[in-house]
């Protein structure tokens, strides 16, 4: 399950027994932009993601709740199809409408 932004922030501030005038000290910040984003009502900019992230020695992902599933199938790559397409790209137009009457005459043969 997602746990909201504004709730991650929290429960690592609190985690560590800090006050929000003690992170904003920190971070350098405003204790009243730091309070908008605990409560849900604003959301950090990427780079005060950042510092947040590297002050409680997490990745942004951890921080903004992103599971990213490395056991997921990776995407296969058929590299002579790759190989083929940029050598059409690259071809004459005369050549590349030819190969196009080609394939439309192939796929009108099913």
């Amino acid at each position: 399950m997602l746990m909201e932004l504004h709730v991650k922030l929290r429960n690592e501030r609190e985690r560590r027994n800090w006050t929000q005038k003690y992170l904003c000290m920190l971070i350098g910040i405003n204790p009243t932009t730091y309070s908008n984003w605990e409560q849900g009502s604003r959301k950090p900019d990427l780079e005060a993601l950042i510092k947040l992230a590297d002050l409680y020695e997490i990745t942004l992902d951890k921080l903004v709740g992103r599971d990213f599933n490395q056991h997921k199938e990776p995407v296969k790559v058929d590299l002579e199809l790759l190989q083929f397409f940029a050598e059409v790209q690259a071809s004459p137009s005369q050549k590349r409408d030819e190969i196009m009457r080609y394939w439309k005459y192939i796929n009108n043969l099913n």
